[in-house]
């Protein structure tokens, strides 16, 4: 069950009352204020034991969450993963909210009545447009904005050649190459529906190419190939979602780093795979035991 409140501190009430810059408003956009104050200066206070509710998650709409979980992202290192659990997203915001209305408070009683006010609102407005720049990550904007790296890579569809306009039977393997790649190196960020240029196909011939000529019918085959050329133990090493973009869909699968080496297997051989740069590249029997070796090493 998902969080329902947003709690202060308790005996933080009298200190937002007191705050001119909070005369207009409600409780929400007092908390947001300090909340972004806090994260201004990466000081982060979670609340002890006595806490009093100041109004319900669900006054949070959807630019606010959007913040908020921009904020969870940064706290957690740019890791993905947080995006899942919004009582964690809710807890880390009255973190930063409980640090920032506290030295809010101190630098009230530091600085003359009144041009607190006109600084700290100067401060607010700088430090909520840096927020939100730091929403775009892990979105396809940022990606298609910083391109392939060694953590990212675009592919043009799942299994259907652009080119013949058919469905195809190697571009399958090679999309498992790379998620090996990840796998075995750094983990990373694959997109399917964009090509090596930034140029937005989207996965829709993908997915009218199957029986099922939906989104769960890609996720299907995808899952099941990833089954097939790697191995069911290593699904859950990754994470697939979606993105619309200039009315295309487009598929990202984060993949974290795998606890073991990671072989592409194909009738009687076994591949494997790293990221090179921004490539995939195969390591012969020797490069791979050293590679082994060195990456796993206790």
């Amino acid at each position: 069950m998902t969080k329902e409140n947003i709690y202060i501190e308790e005996n933080d009430r009298n200190i937002y009352q007191k705050m001119g810059i909070f005369e207009k408003g409600d409780w929400k956009d007092h908390f947001l204020f300090a909340m972004a104050w806090g994260f201004k200066r990466r000081i982060y206070e979670p609340l002890g034991q006595k806490k009093d509710i100041i109004f319900k998650t669900s006054y949070f709409n959807e630019d606010d969450e959007v913040l908020l979980k921009a904020v969870a992202i940064h706290h957690k290192k740019k890791s993905l993963e947080i995006l899942d659990n919004m009582d964690e997203i809710y807890s880390i915001a009255e973190g930063y909210a409980n640090a920032g209305i506290n030295l809010m408070n101190r630098k009230r009683k530091e600085t003359v009545i009144g041009s607190f006010e006109k600084k700290i609102e100067k401060e607010l407005i700088e430090t909520f447009e840096n927020i939100m720049e730091q929403k775009e990550i892990g979105s396809v904007d940022y990606y298609l904005k910083n391109g392939e790296s060694s953590e990212v890579e675009f592919k043009s569809s799942l299994r259907w050649d652009i080119n013949e306009n058919i469905p195809s039977k190697i571009l399958p393997k090679i999309i498992c190459k790379s998620i090996a790649g990840f796998f075995n190196s750094n983990g990373g960020t694959l997109l399917i529906g964009v090509n090596d240029d930034s140029l937005i196909y989207g996965i829709e011939n993908d997915i009218n190419s199957f029986k099922r000529k939906d989104r769960d019918g890609f996720e299907q085959f995808l899952i099941q190939m990833i089954t097939n050329y790697l191995g069911v133990q290593f699904s859950k090493y990754l994470k697939i979602r979606y993105e619309e973009k200039n009315n295309k869909e487009i598929c990202i699968i984060d993949i974290d780093p795998s606890p073991k080496p990671v072989f592409l297997i194909e009738k009687d051989q076994k591949k494997f795979y790293i990221r090179a740069m921004n490539t995939t590249r195969e390591l012969d029997v020797k490069d791979t035991h050293e590679y082994i070796e060195m990456h796993w090493k206790n």
